[in-house]
């Protein structure tokens, strides 16, 4: 499953990787290749979307990297940033993976007459 490279005597590689990564290349190209077709191409951004991209990542890590650096020792930043990220892919992959890759649920009807309020006694909307 591992093998010596032996181009590099200390690089570790996959069995297997070389036609992975052929495969992933090959796809990559055919969509971009889809992409910058002129009636498919994605639009370029605007001068405010560039904006607020650049604003809010300078800000994410003005917040959650250089403030807590200020505070707290760099290992326990570095460890805190780890698992803040661990955790929020976890919860986002069990998440989507329950949303979109389970089967169907069944929603069965129920059977017999409808339910009655305990005030009037009458059926319930």
């Amino acid at each position: 499953m591992i093998a010596q490279s032996d181009a590099r005597p200390n690089r570790v590689v996959f069995e297997g990787t070389g036609k992975f990564l052929k495969t992933v290349r090959t796809r990559v190209d055919a969509h971009l290749a889809y992409c910058q077709r002129s009636d498919v191409g994605i639009p370029p951004m605007s001068r405010g979307d560039k904006l607020e991209f650049w604003v809010s990542k300078v800000g994410y890590y003005a917040v959650f990297v250089a403030l807590p650096f200020a505070f707290f020792a760099p290992r326990r930043v570095v460890v805190g940033l780890l698992l803040f990220h661990v955790v929020l892919s976890l919860s986002l992959t069990f998440i989507f993976n329950l949303a979109h890759a389970t089967a169907k649920a069944n929603f069965p009807v129920p059977s017999g007459s409808r339910p009655r309020s305990r005030r009037s006694g009458q059926p319930t909307k």
